[in-house]
């Protein structure tokens, strides 16, 4: 989250096919409005911490 609040943060684009039928864009669209997490951020995050995970 302290990468994502800076208010300088360089960004770059992901452009990945994901399958219809999860749904994410939708999800993401929800999420964003009960968090109030711009979209961007809530991929950022659950990108990351799957990463971590597995790389553990």
């Amino acid at each position: 989250m302290e990468i994502l609040s800076g208010r300088h943060t360089n960004r770059g684009q992901l452009n990945y096919a994901v399958p219809d039928a999860l749904q994410l864009q939708r999800r993401i669209r929800r999420y964003n409005a009960d968090s109030g997490i711009p979209h961007g951020d809530i991929v950022a995050l659950a990108l990351d911490t799957y990463l971590r995970a597995k790389s553990s």
